[in-house]
This record gives structure tokens, C-alpha cells and sequence, in this order.
């Protein structure tokens, strides 16, 4: 039987019998897999309705909002804030995703960051990303803003980038009153 866990809701935390210092709020919270012996993970705090629905073995994660974490069983050290934020994720660790839906392409990728509503991952097992504002999409090892954002604004000085690709080995350069070619 788990110890210092607290649940509030209908069926919340219902076959998490295993886990220690657990937090969930809301209909189904961490609810867990019907097999009650596979749910071993101890600290997470779901708050939201069916927020961490299926986590098993998951441990350390946040998920706050309804269907936060959703089809997370064994992914560990997550912070998912929004709605349907992580939806996907299943064994991806070490993900950060905050807004209405964002990294619900991850499934197993880890060390992720979804900020802004829709702000996802490339792929299912991207790693290393970080996707900032609605809508951006990252792949591995790739820092993305939205299509939309062509002005930059670094210490005070606003800038604006280029809407075209450059040739082979093109350099970004400024043209000495912030318009970047």
C-alpha cells in the first residue's frame, strides 16, 4: 500500500496502490493502469480531469490540466501545463510543455520544450528541441519560432529577419539599421 499520497475525485489515483507521495486532483487523476502491481511511480502530481490517466511506473512528473499527460505510463520528470498538453507522451522524459496542447506529438522523445498553444515537437521521438509560440514546430536539436514572427527584438534593438532562404554558405548579416539579409 502506497504512503503519503493525497487524492480528491471520482476515481482519482482508483489503482495506484504501489505509489508513494503522490498528488491527485480531479475525475480519474492518475488513475493508473488496471493492473494495479504495475503502478510503481511515486511523485507526480496530476491536477485536472484525467490528468496522468494511464501513468504506471512514471515517476517526478507535473500535470496539471485536463488530459495533461494522458498517455503517459513510464515517462519520467515531465511538467505538462494545459490542456491536452502531452497528450502522447507515453516513455518520453525530461519534457516541458505548457499550453493549450503542446508537445501532444511526443511520444517517447525526451529533454523537450513546447512553449505557447500548439507548440509541438517534429516527430514522436524528437529530443533536444525547444518550440517557442502558437504553433511552432521543432525538430531535434532545433530552437523554432512560429512562421508568423519575422521581427527579433535582442537588448532593446528590434530586428527584422529575412523571408527567404539564402544560397550556399549564406550569412546572416545586418545591414546596420536592424534589417537583417
Amino acid at each position: 500500500i502506497g504512503t503519503q499520497n493525497s487524492y480528491f475525485g471520482t476515481s482519482a489515483a482508483y489503482n495506484q496502490l504501489e505509489s508513494n507521495h503522490q498528488v491527485a486532483i480531479g475525475y480519474e487523476a492518475l488513475k493508473g493502469s488496471s493492473t494495479a502491481s504495475q503502478n510503481t511511480g511515486s511523485d507526480n502530481l496530476a491536477i485536472g480531469y484525467q490528468a496522468g490517466l494511464v501513468n504506471s511506473s512514471g515517476g517526478s512528473n507535473s500535470f496539471v490540466g485536463p488530459n495533461s499527460g494522458y498517455s503517459n505510463t513510464s515517462g519520467y520528470n515531465n511538467a505538462f501545463v494545459g490542456y491536452n498538453s502531452g497528450w502522447s507522451n507515453v516513455t518520453g522524459g525530461y519534457n516541458a510543455f505548457f499550453g493549450y496542447a503542446a508537445g501532444d506529438t511526443n511520444i517517447s522523445g525526451d529533454s523537450n520544450i513546447a512553449i505557447g498553444g500548439l507548440a509541438d515537437v517534429a516527430t514522436d521521438s524528437t529530443t533536444n528541441a525547444i518550440a517557442i509560440g502558437y504553433g511552432a514546430i521543432a525538430a531535434s536539436n532545433e530552437f523554432a519560432l512560429p512562421d508568423s514572427i519575422t521581427n527579433w527584438k535582442f537588448q532593446g534593438d528590434s530586428y527584422t529577419l529575412p523571408t527567404s532562404d539564402g544560397g550556399a554558405n549564406y550569412v546572416l548579416s545586418t545591414d546596420g539599421s536592424h534589417g537583417m539579409f
